[in-house]
């Protein structure tokens, strides 16, 4: 019973985490309703120790706010580089040396519309 009450609060505590931060829920739970997200947004390698590469497709021409923020909402990285467009893909590399093992979140922002993946530092 314990181990059920656990699983639930983890789970409540994601969401309203993921919510909180203008995050899409269906991201972290791997809702199959994330297909246009999925399509838009890649990370990798994930997981990852060193350099993050960002891969983003967009149809607009403005630059996307890119940042890293860790499960308590504090933006720990955020991306001040130059970004390659190439074929309507945003794509940037982010050197994430800095940060310690454990779970993020990359959220990419660009004008009204926020989206997001999880990220593991190992």
């Amino acid at each position: 019973m314990k181990e059920r009450y656990t699983s639930t609060l983890s789970i409540l505590f994601m969401f309203a985490f993921t919510v909180t931060l203008g995050l899409n829920p269906g991201n972290v739970y791997g809702s199959p309703y994330q297909n246009s997200q999925e399509e838009k947004l890649s990370v990798y390698p994930n997981p990852a120790s060193d350099q993050l590469k960002i891969d983003f497709l967009s149809d607009s021409n403005i630059l996307p706010d890119i940042q890293v923020i860790d499960l308590t909402g504090k933006v720990v990285l955020k991306y001040e580089g130059m970004v390659n467009v190439e074929q309507d893909i945003f794509k940037a590399e982010l050197d994430i040396n800095s940060l310690q093992r454990g779970v993020y979140f990359v959220k990419v922002k660009q004008g009204d519309r926020v989206y997001s993946k999880k990220l593991i530092v190992k």
